[in-house]
């Protein structure tokens, strides 16, 4: 996967994502939150496919089932090739959650009956969550079956792959958790206060892409240099983003907590907390230690070659 490909799924995650959000705003039963896609849209279409009747309603029982069988059907077709492992188990757990979570958002006036009126509100992303959760589960256990296996060449991509995404999580996190924070906020306040506060709360997340931006270069060089100045280069200014991303972020987070106290009286709502991005510092304090590793490496490489 090349670092331009990267940019383009970023980009069309950050447009799904903005769709969701203002989706919900407009069309708010079939956009309910960024957690519940795609499990909501798809319950959507076949819902209205049924109340067709007819032939379209057996259309939506035929895709119905076929939608929740694809787990399974996956785990066919890795049985037959003999790359079935144990984590593959899992993917009969996902074809169960898919007819159940689907079957929830066809008929969701049924999710009170299961998950009472106070969850019910929230009921569908409550199902996409543990959807997710999941999906997530099954990937995390077939990279670790995948970096303790693979050669150094396999590790490589999987490293490309872990940056690429850290990368979609700030995406979310600025279009899923920001934004629509932002527009909450702009119910009950004047313009200015939502947008100072949107931007204190992305700034993080822009620094974290900008770094993954930096990393993916890096990790290209090595895979095509190996070694070389250009990577030392690459790992010098990954270095120096990270270390001016961490200073930001925590000086941007006192500055924020010292305006709403000097105008405390004219905020109606106060925020002030001591909200340190971990996620975000861990990415940075990693890539630096890969920075790090490499111009070792390289200096390591400069030195053998003088023996010779």
């Amino acid at each position: 996967m090349k670092k331009e490909r990267v940019r383009s799924l970023l980009a069309a995650e950050s447009a799904v994502l903005l769709m969701l959000v203002f989706g919900g705003v407009f069309l708010p039963e079939h956009f309910s939150g960024a957690a519940a896609f795609p499990f909501e849209q798809v319950g959507s279409v076949l819902r209205w496919l049924s109340l067709l009747g007819g032939g379209w309603n057996t259309l939506a029982w035929v895709l119905y089932f076929a939608v929740c069988l694809l787990p399974l059907a996956a785990l066919a077709w890795r049985v037959k090739k003999g790359r079935y492992h144990n984590e593959d188990s899992l993917l009969i757990l996902l074809s169960v959650l898919l007819f159940f979570v689907i079957w929830q958002m066809i008929n969701p006036a049924g999710l009170p009956a299961i998950m009472g009126t106070a969850a019910a509100l929230m009921g569908k992303s409550l199902l996409g969550l543990v959807m997710w959760s999941a999906v997530c589960c099954y990937g995390v256990l077939v990279l670790r079956r995948t970096v303790l296996e693979g050669g150094e060449v396999q590790l490589d991509r999987w490293l490309f792959r872990l940056v690429a995404c850290a990368a979609a999580v700030f995406v979310l996190d600025i279009c899923a958790v920001a934004i629509p924070a932002f527009v909450t906020d702009m119910k009950g306040n004047d313009l200015w206060y939502p947008l100072m506060r949107l931007a204190v709360s992305v700034l993080p997340d822009i620094f974290g892409l900008l770094t993954a931006d930096s990393a993916l270069t890096l990790l290209e060089t090595v895979s095509r240099s190996g070694y070389s100045q250009e990577a030392a280069d690459a790992a010098k200014a990954l270095t120096g983003r990270c270390s001016v991303a961490l200073a930001a972020t925590v000086l941007t987070e006192l500055c924020w907590n010292l305006y709403q106290l000097i105008w405390i009286q004219e905020i109606e709502n106060v925020n002030i907390t001591v909200n340190l991005p971990l996620m975000s510092m861990a990415f940075f304090l990693g890539a630096m230690l890969l920075a790090r590793l490499i111009e070792k490496s390289r200096r390591l490489q400069e030195d053998n070659d003088l023996f010779i």
